[in-house]
């Protein structure tokens, strides 16, 4: 186990701070994080479903729906699922990893 650690000027910090040792709560944050992803998403389509009815009744209303530069959703669409899919995959990165004795019940 490291205990401490010197950054590039040779002051001491943390190893925590630098990565070089996992936290202990981080099993105990993924389930979090995974159902903060989850709402996220959930709030993602709910929010692209509103936006999509308006741009289309306006469009509609306006006689431009067979317009595709009249579809503005689709900006949004594709800037809000770049954002859904960085958070997943950020989540995804962060998944605690399980050393190999603990994952068949111990050492043998």
């Amino acid at each position: 186990m490291i205990d401490q650690c010197a950054d590039r000027r040779g002051a001491l910090v943390d190893p925590a701070r630098l990565g070089l040792v996992e936290r202990k709560t981080q099993p105990r944050q993924y389930p979090e994080q995974v159902r903060v992803l989850q709402a996220h998403a959930g709030v993602f389509l709910v929010g692209m479903a509103v936006i999509f009815g308006v741009n289309l009744l306006t469009n509609l209303a306006a006689g431009i729906a067979g317009s595709l530069s009249a579809w503005w959703s689709l900006w949004a669409l594709i800037g809000w699922s770049a954002g859904v899919a960085i958070h997943g995959l950020v989540v995804w990165l962060n998944r605690p990893t399980v050393p190999a004795e603990e994952a068949v019940g111990g050492e043998w």
